[in-house]
């Protein structure tokens, strides 16, 4: 199951590029649904890491994926580079797109942090302002 979540994954970001350099125009319309596949997925990988770390004994967790928000955001530099690429030899506008994907990096970051945080609380010996 990875493998296919790694080859959808890829697909998504070649269609997204490709949508870059053949249709320019719509890339910052396509990016929203980029963005949603991937953030739908991570959201959902965050859950169920909670939840199998919630049926551990207390004190053990469930690792964080953290390699897929570092690929998802190295993902989206590339994607804005390409568009930066294709702005500059064809005139294209890729504004909406860059600000989309600028914005999936603060959602990133957020997940990530809401993971760790999640993740610390469903290990069942802390609660949650106990560190604050």
């Amino acid at each position: 199951m990875e493998a296919l979540k790694i080859i959808l994954y890829i697909i998504a970001t070649v269609v997204m590029a490709g949508t870059e350099i053949l249709c320019p125009s719509i890339s910052g319309d396509v990016s929203v649904f980029y963005v949603s596949i991937l953030t739908s997925f991570l959201g959902l990988d965050i859950w169920d890491m909670i939840k199998k770390t919630s049926l551990l004994p207390p004190g053990d967790f469930k690792e964080m994926k953290i390699h897929r928000y570092v690929i998802c955001a190295i993902s989206y530099a590339v994607l804005v580079f390409i568009g930066y690429v294709v702005g500059k030899t064809t005139g294209s506008d890729f504004a909406e797109m860059n600000r989309t994907f600028v914005a999936a990096v603060f959602i990133l970051i957020g997940l990530l942090i809401g993971g760790l945080e999640g993740n610390k609380i469903a290990t069942g010996t802390t609660s949650a302002s106990s560190e604050e």
